[in-house]
């Protein structure tokens, strides 16, 4: 396995937020700190205020968690070693999360892994006195159950039927089992494929919900290098929490929240947020409702809020404060949409004089077989990130040639048109050619449009050219971007054998730059 790099400006994986965001000062108003691995001491200093108490709370709730879960942990393990240090004033975390896609879904999560398993290390090689623990955050408490309810390998989809609603960590697995034993009917696996999903059915038949069985799944892959799993929809964990719980049921953060939402808008980029008065969701059995704001007296809401405080479960807008309140967190590692909801927080995060962390943008990769990436030497992995077009003048250089002398003679000819118009114009006192000339250079348009689209016809009936433009189609589809389309199960091999091979080539120190791993 090799991996070549591209830059991430390069490719469709760039945008003018990310540019913003990365390249200059324009949005650093909304943020702690910038996204370099240089701002870590700092963020450490700022977290050091994270008392013994928490600390205390949080790895004697994970511990209850993992043994809900039946996970054991022996005492040699690193996960156990991890857990263990957070109660140390020395320890930070990494951490990123997602949603409990059923079989660990989308490729992305697994590259998300990678980030925080490769930025713990990058953070204990540049301040070995302290103690770097990457955490792995389940979104338990979200309830689009079509998101996760679907594994796709191949371009298949095999989804899992149930007529459960609420928040999906509290769902049972009931039929889940089902559904991989027909993936295993229908597709043609790999031994890797099958072991994965052998580890899959044994997770989801024998964990009481889905929570339990997504942590299962991903202990099984990822514990030998020290992932510790949260799920943070914890009536203890949430006690922590109570003075935002009772601000937001007060609507108290909503200004903040806006303001910085139309910090954000101000500098030309479009909210990601729906912001909510009280950003609060309350969960019941098989349900999930959105909260509003109470007016009650002080002593009845104080008596709500301890009643109910399981079940209170902050929305995507208060959830990465609710993170940051409960971990001694230094490093958030997410996607591109949710680097640019972070910049919608900051208000928030400065009611409570809370750091924002460092937002690091997740890797992306293209996993591709060698010898499709590699058929012609002329061609550059830059090349298939560019247009169809562009690829087919680069490997067919005389119909490049062609193309130009035609495009130079369109557009010679819209200037020869253009100047007879002016002649007769300037020479014909009142008389006006702008409608016809308008027709005329809207029907030359069509020409070349016509004309264009025949030389690309031409070209793919070249047996190399063909075969580069499908390669294309397949991995390089800013539509279907195989990181989003492909469950981490249609690449098991990969995940069973190369996460240390992988590792170095991700983290803050490979930032902004996309991956081509060839296998």
């Amino acid at each position: 396995m090799q991996v070549e790099h591209v830059s991430r400006r390069e490719t469709f994986f760039h945008n003018d937020f990310l540019e913003a965001y990365y390249f200059s000062d324009r949005l650093s108003h909304l943020r702690t700190y910038s996204p370099t691995i240089s701002e870590v001491k700092q963020a450490i200093q700022a977290k050091s205020n994270f008392s013994d108490v928490q600390r205390k709370i949080l790895a004697t709730d994970l511990w209850r968690q993992y043994q809900d879960a039946r996970i054991d942990i022996p005492e040699n393990t690193t996960v156990f070693k991890n857990i263990k240090s957070l109660e140390l004033e020395n320890t930070f975390t990494i951490t990123t999360g997602q949603q409990i896609h059923i079989g660990l879904g989308p490729l992305y999560v697994f590259y998300k892994i990678l980030d925080v398993l490769a930025i713990a290390a990058e953070c204990k090689e540049l301040h070995p006195n302290y103690n770097f623990v990457p955490v792995f955050w389940m979104a338990t408490e979200d309830h689009d159950l079509q998101e996760i309810q679907s594994v796709n390998v191949y371009n298949q989809s095999f989804t899992w039927d149930t007529t459960q609603t609420g928040a999906v960590g509290r769902m049972n697995t009931a039929g889940i089992s089902e559904l991989f034993d027909e993936l295993k009917t229908k597709m043609n696996l790999s031994e890797a494929q099958l072991r994965f999903m052998e580890a899959s059915q044994v997770a989801y038949s024998q964990s009481a919900n889905l929570s339990s069985a997504f942590r299962t799944l991903l202990h099984a892959y990822f514990s030998d290098y020290g992932l510790v799993i949260m799920d943070a929809d914890s009536e203890n964990l949430k006690k922590e929490f109570i003075p935002v719980l009772k601000d937001e049921l007060r609507g108290l953060n909503y200004k903040a929240l806006l303001n910085s939402t139309e910090a954000l808008e101000t500098e030309g980029f479009q909210r990601q947020l729906v912001i909510r008065e009280c950003n609060l969701f309350m969960l019941g059995e098989h349900q999930r409702e959105k909260h509003n704001v109470m007016n009650d007296e002080e002593d009845v809401l104080d008596q709500y809020v301890k009643q109910h405080v399981f079940n209170l479960s902050p929305n995507a807008a208060l959830r990465p404060l609710y993170q940051e309140w409960i971990l001694p967190n230094l490093v958030y590692v997410g996607g591109a949409s949710e680097v640019h909801y972070w910049t919608q927080l900051k208000g928030l995060f400065d009611n409570y004089k809370i750091p924002v962390p460092i937002v690091h943008l997740r890797t992306s990769n293209i996993i591709i077989p060698e010898q499709l990436l590699h058929e012609n030497t002329d061609v550059d992995v830059t090349d298939f990130f560019k247009s169809d077009q562009s690829l087919i003048f680069k490997v067919n250089k005389e119909q490049d040639k062609l193309f130009h002398t035609i495009r130079q003679n369109f557009e010679d000819l819209k200037t020869q048109v253009y100047a007879h118009q002016n002649l007769v114009e300037n020479n014909v006192i009142g008389f006006n050619l702008d409608a016809k000339v308008s027709k005329m250079i809207e029907k030359l348009d069509e020409i070349n449009a016509l004309t264009e689209k025949q030389l690309v016809s031409k070209s793919q009936l070249n047996p190399t050219l063909n075969r580069l433009l499908k390669t294309k189609k397949k991995y390089f589809n800013s539509d279907l971007v195989q990181e989003r389309k492909e469950d981490v199960l249609t690449y098991g091999n990969v995940v069973e054998s190369s996460i240390e091979q992988l590792m170095p080539y991700f983290g803050i120190s490979g930032f902004q730059k996309i991956g081509i791993i060839n296998t």
